[in-house]
């Protein structure tokens, strides 16, 4: 399980005197159309409202470990939920790029994948790993070596 805080961005639309308490009712129906949509058949994933403060609300989910926090997939998947509210009148508050909320994810499942990558690094020398949540790249030395390797 993963707890999703939906924190919004301090450069929306009148950022000091929105209130998420006031979006409540939205925040709770957001949530229920994202356990309702046909793709939660793909990623098994549920999410339940835990709290709403003036400015961040948390949401606990779980989904299949194949979507985990660790790959990109899992941010789009949850951001369904930020698309929802836009469609329910908080596109009002968009910030200039069109965003809402900063993420940031806590859970009993979540994994420092850049240490783990850094440990198998030594046994598997010829893969090439992307960590999305830390924005890394890693190529092992031999491959940068013995390919010409383009990046566009």
């Amino acid at each position: 399980m993963y707890y999703v805080k939906f924190i919004l961005r301090n450069d929306t639309k009148d950022y000091l005197d929105t209130n998420l308490l006031k979006w409540k009712e939205k925040i709770i129906k957001s949530v229920e159309e994202f356990n309702n949509k046909e793709s939660r058949i793909t990623d098994k994933a549920t999410m339940n409202l835990i709290d709403v403060e003036e400015k961040n609300f948390v949401v606990a989910v779980e989904i299949d470990e194949r979507f985990n926090p660790s790959t990109r997939s899992f941010y789009t998947r949850i951001g369904t939920v930020s698309r929802i509210l836009k469609d329910l009148g908080m596109h009002e508050i968009l910030s200039p790029h069109g965003k809402l909320f900063s993420l940031s994810v806590e859970g009993e499942n979540e994994i420092d994948q850049t240490n783990i990558l850094k440990n198998d690094e030594e046994v598997n020398t010829k893969t090439i790993y992307l960590d999305y949540k830390n924005k890394e790249i890693m190529i092992p030395k031999e491959m940068v070596e013995d390919y010409v390797i383009k990046f566009y």
